[in-house]
């Protein structure tokens, strides 16, 4: 038995590997550069982790995440393998402890951040330690997080610099032809071995609902669908209101997201993997590299930024290879809420240097003396000539090309909405209240989510659209918030603004454009994924370069094919339970297809052709109506 083998039957007691996994272990111990490409599930921690206790040094780990270097160390201890995780949630004390453990190279795996790769006294230190390889961790991240608020992950390959002989193995659950050649060229990869593993989840079954009533909908699937799971949400307000709302219905639902502080996230991620919560309402921060094999479902509440996010999050279901959902909630909204967020966010090199020249000169900068000056936002929207939200976002640019830096959070920068009153009571608004009632109505319908989750607002499009001037709107939201029946906070407009280059910009508008491109196909990706009309796990193969010769047969595009048949005592059932439905101006076809039971809905869309068909229901716009 060979040592790999001996390994992986001393520590994690299998007898063989997965398919690829010894592949992977060899090109790395024939120190091979190695990009291993292998779905969720696959055991491709063990595949740098193995050759890491065979070669000499200690392998350097590059992740991504506190809470998953947290895990995997934790996993790594408990299998008594000498592991540590050096990142900022430690105490100075304990970061020192860790690095003493290096130098005197008691540690096998050491996980670090890129950001931490790149600190000069950690690489001072680095110099005095033998390290075997480098293994990069969910390397996807390079390219969908380096371009834009990671930076860090382009410039990994520098480590060559102090190590040019050195191999470097590269591992993600996803990634397409672009994200692919992403990984090679910025971690400067020598004729690189390739390992892929086949995309195809054969246990996973994926479905979209469209509805405007997703937490009803999420409610109903939620009581009928069995065993733990995860709800995933962008905004981090979002995840906490969700999950108190779900809690209503006496489920024992958490939530997590990365604005918690360590403690709190660890013992809410410890709570959900032993059991003692069955649903965990998330961002994108939670589940990355969490080892949970019996995860039932997957939940999409918001639209996922990509399909490569997607693919990765719905991972996350059923890796003990036992049948799980993977759901994805949406309206029709969400789709033009996510192509605001995140492709109308770009602004012009024009715009960029037209902001940066005014701000010089609002602020009367002189560069041979003070480049730091208290500035009121709200005075230099009006002499930018830009609107607001164009203004805001040439300064984010600035700020991240280094330009400027600002002393406020981001999360002060806009002024934020959450509305805790249940729709019905803008009737009450309307009737004591008609100001309140318009601004409230416009403010709904240019930010959607409002009842869901906090939201980042501009007062004087509310303003305008609502036909009022902005103070209006500002005294509105202040005197309901005072009342508990909303939560409003201002933005911070005044704060300190420092200038750390020179007079002129020099910004590269091919990167600018490159990543708006970017970004612009990721939504494309998603737009078409909603409106795929095949199997849903072939859309997604073919976005990974894999062909699927026959349909899934699972999802609930197949469903609808595979379960087209129906017995008279059923329809018979159905009719009576349609002909009892009491239709109304916000009945939509979701109301029919759930009108019993969630897991009946492959059916129920079936026996519901033949209403259509013999006219005794319409649509009528987006309702549904009984002829």
């Amino acid at each position: 038995m060979n040592k790999e083998l001996l390994i992986l039957k001393k520590y994690w007691g299998f007898n063989s590997f997965l398919p690829n996994q010894e592949l992977i272990i060899k090109g790395i111990l024939n120190r091979k550069d190695t990009v291993a490409l292998i779905p969720t599930g696959g055991g491709k921690s063990m595949c740098f982790q193995i050759p890491a206790l065979i070669l000499k040094g200690v392998c350097l780990v590059v992740s991504p995440l506190i809470a998953l270097i947290d895990d995997q160390v934790q996993r790594l201890k408990s299998l008594d393998i000498k592991a540590e995780g050096l990142h900022s949630g430690l105490s100075k004390n304990q970061q020192n402890a860790i690095i003493h453990k290096l130098l005197e190279e008691e540690l096998r795996l050491l996980y670090i951040s890129p950001e931490k790769l790149q600190s000069k006294k950690f690489r001072s230190i680095l110099q005095r330690v033998n390290v075997s390889f480098i293994a990069v961790d969910e390397a996807h991240c390079i390219s969908q997080w380096g371009y834009d608020f990671r930076p860090d992950y382009l410039k990994i390959a520098n480590i060559r610099e102090l190590f040019p002989e050195i191999n470097i193995a590269a591992f993600t659950a996803t990634a397409n032809k672009k994200t692919l050649e992403d990984i090679v060229n910025f971690l400067n990869l020598y004729k690189p071995k390739i390992i892929r593993g086949s995309f195809l989840k054969k246990n996973l079954s994926f479905g979209l609902i469209e509805t405007e009533k997703k937490l009803r909908i999420l409610n109903l699937i939620l009581n009928e669908l069995e065993g733990s799971g995860i709800v995933y949400m962008r905004s981090r307000k979002g995840t906490v209101y969700l999950a108190e709302l779900l809690s209503k219905n006496g489920d024992n639902v958490l939530y997590y997201h990365a604005g918690m502080d360590a403690a709190k996230r660890r013992q809410v991620q410890s709570d959900w993997i032993k059991n003692k919560a069955r649903v965990i309402v998330s961002t994108t921060a939670f589940g990355m590299g969490i080892d949970k094999p019996d995860v039932r479902f997957v939940i999409h509440f918001d639209l996922p930024t990509s399909i490569e996010e997607y693919y990765q999050e719905t991972g996350r279901a059923g890796r003990d290879g036992k049948h799980s959902s993977v759901l994805l909630i949406y309206n029709k909204n969400d789709l033009s809420i996510l192509k605001k967020n995140y492709l109308d966010t770009f602004p012009t090199i024009e715009n960029i240097e037209l902001t940066y020249n005014n701000l010089i000169e609002f602020l009367n900068i002189d560069f041979a003396l003070s480049k730091t000056k208290n500035i009121d936002l709200d005075d230099f929207y009006k002499y930018n000539g830009l609107n607001n939200f164009k203004t805001y976002k040439c300064i984010s640019e600035l700020e991240r090309y280094g330009y400027i830096s600002l002393n406020i959070p981001i999360r002060d920068r806009f002024s934020q909405l959450q509305i805790k009153f249940e729709p019905d009571y803008l009737d009450i608004i309307k009737s004591k209240d008609s100001k309140g009632y318009n601004v409230f109505k416009n403010a709904i319908l240019i930010y959607e989510n409002l009842f869901i989750s906090s939201a980042d607002i501009l007062e004087n499009k509310i303003a305008k659209r609502a036909g009022v001037d902005t103070n209006t709107v500002i005294n509105i939201l202040k005197k309901y918030s005072g009342s508990k029946h909303i939560v409003y906070k201002q933005q911070n407009l005044k704060f300190r603004i420092n200038f750390l280059k020179g007079k002129h910009l020099s910004i590269d508008n091919t990167e600018l454009i490159f990543r708006k491109n970017i970004t612009k196909k990721n939504i494309k990706s998603v737009t078409e994924y909603l409106n795929y009309k095949k199997c849903r796990q072939k859309y997604i193969l073919k976005y990974f370069d894999e062909k699927l010769r026959k349909t899934c047969k699972i999802c609930d595009i197949c469903q609808d094919v595979e379960n087209n048949n129906y017995s008279n005592s059923e329809f018979k059932a159905f009719k009576e339970k349609i002909n009892a439905f009491q239709f109304d101006q916000d009945t939509d076809i979701n109301d029919l297809i759930f009108i019993d039971t969630y897991l009946r809905r492959n059916k129920n869309i079936q026996m519901l052709k033949p209403f259509f068909e013999n006219g005794e229901l319409a649509v009528l716009g987006n309702r549904i109506i009984k002829t």
